[in-house]
């Protein structure tokens, strides 16, 4: 039970971004993932014959879908999964958080336990973090960051 209450809420993760940066994350993920996460909920390519649409306004208007539907239902495995994999793409962001807390990490990627740090950040800590990050991740990014991480209030501090 403690567990669950400290479990990070990831599909309410994603419904605080805003579509450009939900569509940005989710197109991250390889085109098998996301017709899998698109299938799982229900979300159906729509054919117009009346016109020819621009490249990819297809895949934009099913991720706007997708990012409705999760507006209403909660699915963690798969938004953590979204998350997961567009977080592998970032990985300057993730070696300069790491470094900035004296976490030991290979280009990133670490299996520390000391992952716990980004829990209990101070307002003035992620701020500095912040700084520390600047011409590496734009903001939004970072907190989208802190906040898989567990870090509470990150967008409030950085807001």
């Amino acid at each position: 039970m403690a567990e669950e209450q400290t479990k990070i809420p990831y599909t309410e993760i994603l419904r605080g971004v805003s579509l450009e940066l939900f569509g940005e994350v989710f197109g991250a993920s390889t085109r098998k993932a996301r017709e899998t996460y698109f299938h799982r909920h229900g979300v159906k390519a729509s054919v117009s014959v009346s016109r020819l649409p621009k490249p990819g306004a297809k895949n934009e208007v099913r991720t706007a879908k997708l990012f409705e539907i999760l507006n209403s239902l909660v699915d963690d495995e798969m938004c953590e999964e979204i998350l997961r994999t567009w977080l592998l793409a970032k990985r300057p962001l993730l070696a300069g958080a790491l470094d900035h807390l004296g976490i030991q990490h290979e280009n990133g990627l670490t299996e520390s336990d000391d992952l716990k740090k980004f829990e209990t950040l101070t307002a003035a800590e992620i701020k500095a973090l912040a700084k520390k990050l600047e011409g590496v991740a734009k903001k939004d990014e970072l907190v989208l960051y802190l906040k898989f991480m567990g870090t509470k209030n990150a967008d409030k501090v950085l807001g």
